[in-house]
């Protein structure tokens, strides 16, 4: 969406959907071949603000004007019909901007010549095709020069959660911090939970996966590698340098950790958090984003209490309401937003969202820590 609001466009957005071939009203979960999922979800179900349709701030300087509103792709194709739409193609814009993959582009340079790309153009509608304008590889460190354009960006700075999203979290907090959220505060939580460390535990696919990033010698995703973070992966060199079970090791330890390696992270984290910020309200709490099988979670709560922590709250503990099945992922990625200390897994771009988002509303690099 930065793309069009740099070009001076409307972006349309769209609904997230779990299969876009379905003309099916449900649809089977990925993840368990189980449960029924809702085919199409609004964009609005999950977040609020420009992004998804929220109204533009007013302009700051006197020579700029206010930009457009983003608007639903439904509304796109009813102003926008087929033979008003202009199809611009990726891989052909990429050639001739000079920001070709094999050449690497940094995140700036890609924003710069995608805005002046659609800058360019006087069509009103247009449709871009063939590829996605971000690839995967791009989500590195090339990222990184594209903050001091983002971090201004009305996109991210007036960005919310959905009203259903905060109502996870705010009902939530007793389980989550061991207090209830003020009523001072209701549908607009405290900038930090303090004293809660949350910590995103992936696994499911991730068994796997991790020993393919392994083999494939991943760095950190994007916004996983800010200068400022204390906690850094080694460098592509120097994983290159190793033998195989020795990178295998590595992977595996910051990717997949045993109970036994968590509990022993967590302790360290607590541990240097006080020292740091001997002013802070030391953490107490742990509130776990996982997609953990039973075993693993029963064990890394017991062994967690035991260790220290006064309570240890799971992604499936929370209350959640019939209508708000369908975003409580979200209400884990809200909940990693506002914890006092957030331990990711930088691999993960669910991890990097969220460190976006903490850095955005200017939270202390200290508090930002990887598995």
């Amino acid at each position: 969406m930065e793309i069009a609001y740099l070009s001076n466009r409307a972006y349309a957005f769209q609904p997230y959907l779990w299969d876009i071939n379905t003309q099916n009203s449900t649809v089977i979960d990925v993840v368990d071949g189980v449960t029924l999922r809702s085919a199409i979800i609004p964009l609005n179900a999950f977040i609020s603000g420009p992004a998804a349709g929220g109204a533009m701030p007013n302009p700051i300087g006197p020579n700029e004007s206010k930009r457009p509103r983003a608007v639903s792709w439904k509304w796109f194709a009813e102003v926008c019909p087929d033979e008003r739409r202009k199809y611009v193609d990726v891989r052909t814009v990429r050639k001739q901007r000079g920001i070709e993959e094999d050449r690497k582009p940094s995140g700036k340079e890609i924003l710069e010549a995608w805005t002046a790309e659609l800058g360019d153009m006087t069509e009103s509608c247009v449709v871009v095709t063939d590829d996605h304008v971000w690839t995967f590889d791009a989500f590195g460190e090339r990222m990184l020069p594209a903050w001091p354009t983002l971090r201004h960006s009305p996109i991210l700075t007036h960005f919310q959660w959905s009203p259903l999203v905060k109502g996870i979290v705010e009902r939530n907090m007793l389980l989550i911090a061991g207090r209830k959220a003020p009523e001072a505060e209701a549908g607009a939580l405290s900038p930090t939970i303090s004293g809660v460390v949350a910590i995103h535990l992936r696994r499911g696919d991730f068994l796997e996966h991790c020993k393919n990033l392994a083999g494939w010698r991943t760095m950190y995703n994007s916004w996983n590698t800010f200068d400022g973070f204390r906690d850094r992966f080694p460098s592509r060199v120097e994983v290159g340098r190793m033998d195989n079970e020795t990178r295998l090791r590595l992977y595996m330890e910051h990717c997949l950790p045993t109970v036994q390696q968590m509990v022993d992270r967590l302790k360290a984290v607590r541990s240097e958090w006080i020292e740091g910020h001997p002013e802070a309200d030391a953490l107490k709490r742990v509130y776990v984003m996982t997609n953990a099988e039973a075993a693993y979670r029963s064990e890394l709560s017991e062994k967690l209490r035991a260790d220290g922590w006064d309570g240890v709250t799971m992604s499936v503990d929370l209350e959640v309401r019939k209508a708000e099945t369908e975003v409580v992922l979200t209400a884990d990625m809200m909940i990693g937003q506002l914890a006092e200390v957030f331990v990711g897994n930088g691999f993960s771009s669910l991890t990097s969202n969220i460190n976006l988002l903490r850095m955005m509303h200017g939270v202390s690099t200290d508090s930002i820590r990887f598995l």
